[in-house]
């Protein structure tokens, strides 16, 4: 009798991240080389205006979830402000008829004389302005109510910069303001992850799976209370930032990110993040938490030489001997854009500022060039590339730049895709000089660290400091530096972390 035997189960993953997901490269990265690891591994992210695909199979072995919000979270929100706008309405009606005296007078003449024996002038301007309330309330209530019953709505949370205070009664009022709104931020969070939880939790209940790996601190409250009724799961959490010290957030959107994580800390079975710098803050702030493993935001070894044919070039309008700064990436605020781009007038006459990428900030920048005459044959924007062609269109740029500004601790800490994303089309960086970035540029020879605050002068000088030679030197040093610093390094660091936690756990 012959005997067959069954294959193994494949133990499962669930990836969580409160974003789209395709755009997440890190996110991405890792569930591919867990795939690869013989894990089964779904993505659990959201859904929003970049990618609105409910599902879509990334590999073999990976597959990605995205959850929408539910037709009631809008449907609740257009409600109650109808229902606000209508009671203010009916109000303000109440307060026209009280004037007037009578519910139902007819006649002009009789109305503003009952008025204007009763009240005087005050009643006769009172009553056009609560006409006009009235009539403005009951619109804004039509409208809501319309969009309660057709419409749903996408919700974001934002966290406002704090305004800069001089003397005790600005620090005060600072402080008050940024105690609400520090207080709006956390509700909206709380009522953002409210409206996707249920979402989540219903999908990991589907997936039931044996690991639960929660990226950044926004969706470890989530994350947390599921492996709570699961408590055979094993939780793995990706801190991509120093969150509490993300710039633009409140002392009280602080605090609570610290007790979140130091509440939730002991719960945490492997711990990763994305440099040493940000793993030491975190032992030293989370003593709870498992000892960092550092997974840097290296990329693969590209598979082939890298023959520029020149794409950005083209996308940007610019003839091909022009020389080519380049920042890639996402337009957002104390990246340090605005310098960057002020200082593009002072470029050495050979020189394009090309920012190619996507981002709030946009508009902005596209203005700054917009009202210097002198900035649009100097700076020019190209749409975000694929990420699957982005080695090909940075290949284009002579170098890369990273100009972030020194407004918060965790952008001091930074590592970013950008330092090896340059490097991997043979494009040397300039970085401003935060520890990390500093360390990997002069240790590997892949570039300058620009001074802090630069200007025009500051950045032109150091470009025509730099001669050809020294130049492919740079060159030869980035791809030394990405065959030496690489992706899978990192991928085999995250095999042996699964590979600890999973000793104890077996497939259903």
């Amino acid at each position: 009798m012959t005997m067959t035997s069954a294959m193994p189960k494949r133990l499962r993953v669930a990836a969580v991240v409160l974003n789209s997901v395709s755009h997440d490269i890190r996110v991405c990265k890792e569930a591919d080389g867990l795939g690869h690891a013989g894990f089964d591994v779904t993505i659990v992210g959201i859904r929003d205006r970049r990618e609105s695909s409910p599902r879509s199979l990334r590999g073999p072995n990976v597959r990605i979830v995205r959850v929408d919000i539910p037709n009631w979270a809008a449907y609740r929100k257009y409600l109650g402000e109808s229902r606000r706008s209508m009671l203010t309405a009916c109000v303000t009606l109440l307060l026209i008829l009280l004037i007037l005296g009578s519910p139902f007078g007819s006649m002009i003449d009789l109305l503003l004389a009952n008025l204007s024996a009763t009240f005087g002038i005050a009643g006769l301007v009172a009553l056009p302005i609560l006409c006009y309330l009235a009539f403005r309330f009951a619109r804004r209530a039509r409208r809501f109510g319309r969009l309660a019953t057709s419409k749903r709505m996408e919700f974001a949370s934002s966290a406002p910069a704090s305004p800069p205070s001089i003397g005790w009664w600005p620090a005060v009022k600072a402080s008050v303001v940024d105690t609400l709104r520090g207080v709006r931020w956390i509700c909206i969070w709380i009522r953002r992850l409210g409206r996707f939880r249920s979402c989540i939790e219903a999908e990991l209940d589907r997936i039931s799976p044996q690991f639960v790996h929660c990226h950044d601190l926004p969706a470890l409250p989530v994350v947390i209370r599921w492996c709570r009724r699961n408590p055979g799961v094993r939780l793995v959490f990706d801190s991509h930032e120093l969150y509490e010290e993300v710039s633009g957030l409140t002392p009280l959107t602080r605090w609570c990110c610290r007790r979140i994580l130091r509440r939730h800390a002991g719960r945490v079975d492997g711990f990763i993040t994305v440099n040493d710098s940000i793993a030491r803050e975190h032992a030293a702030r989370y003593p709870a938490l498992p000892p960092a493993v550092v997974v840097r935001n290296a990329t693969r070894v590209p598979e082939n030489p890298i023959v520029y044919d020149g794409r950005l070039h083209r996308a940007a309008g610019i003839d091909l001997d022009r020389r080519v700064l380049l920042y890639q990436g996402g337009f957002s605020k104390e990246r340090g854009l605005e310098s960057l781009v002020a200082a593009a007038g002072g470029l050495p006459a050979n020189w394009v500022l090309v920012m190619m990428g996507w981002g709030p900030l946009e508009p902005r920048l596209r203005s700054m060039v917009e009202r210097d005459p002198g900035l649009p044959e100097r700076v020019r924007f190209v749409p975000p590339a694929p990420q699957e062609e982005l080695v090909a269109w940075t290949a284009g740029g002579d170098f890369g730049v990273i100009p972030y500004e020194n407004t918060c601790l965790n952008h001091w800490y930074c590592s970013p895709n950008k330092l090896w994303e340059y490097p991997a089309a043979g494009v040397p960086i300039l970085a401003t000089p935060f520890p990390e970035m500093r360390r990997v540029i002069e240790d590997h020879g892949i570039g300058r660290t620009l001074p802090e605050g630069f200007k025009g002068p500051d950045l032109a000088g150091m470009l025509e400091s730099i001669d050809p030679a020294e130049h492919r030197r740079m060159i030869e040093s980035s791809r030394a530096f990405i065959e030496a610093d690489h992706w899978e390094i990192y991928q085999t660091r995250l095999d042996r972390l699964y590979a600890e936690l999973r000793e104890d756990v077996r497939p259903d």
